[in-house]
């Protein structure tokens, strides 16, 4: 029994690419996959339901993983934050309470990052992917 791929489809309709950094090189692939979801909380499901692999941000799996309810793996091949990104029209004349909204989620988000580092670096290496699983598992970016 091999373990299926969860993959995310993005809003122009392509699948999201795996990240990973091997070798000091980044690398992206699309496993292929019996379940898509353009939803990060079913996602989130699908795992904890134990129907295979997905890669999400760490700190959307950090209470999962800190419960034992999921087990990362694949943290060696982890890849540098890709960050987040806000749209806005212009910088020039960027309002105060856009600039406020801005810093604080940037603040909030990297908090959280940092408050789920210590479950990811206890990962295993998904060595038994092949073979079923008793756990469901994650790989977080």
């Amino acid at each position: 029994m091999r373990n299926s791929c969860i993959n995310r489809r993005l809003p122009n309709g392509r699948l999201d690419s795996w990240n990973f950094k091997v070798d000091g090189r980044a690398r992206c692939i699309t496993p292929s996959g019996d379940i898509v979801l353009n939803d990060d909380d079913l996602m989130l499901q699908a795992l904890l339901d134990g129907q295979g692999l997905a890669q999400m941000p760490a700190y959307q799996v950090c209470d999962a993983l800190r419960a034992g309810e999921l087990v990362a793996c694949l943290g060696q091949f982890a890849p540098d934050d890709r960050g987040h990104y806000l749209c806005y029209l212009s910088r020039r004349q960027l309002p105060k309470r856009i600039r406020a909204f801005i810093d604080f989620i940037t603040t909030q988000v990297r908090a959280m990052h940092q408050d789920c580092a210590p479950q990811m670096a206890s990962t295993t290496e998904c060595a038994t992917v092949g073979a079923p699983r008793e756990e469901p598992v994650a790989t977080a970016a």
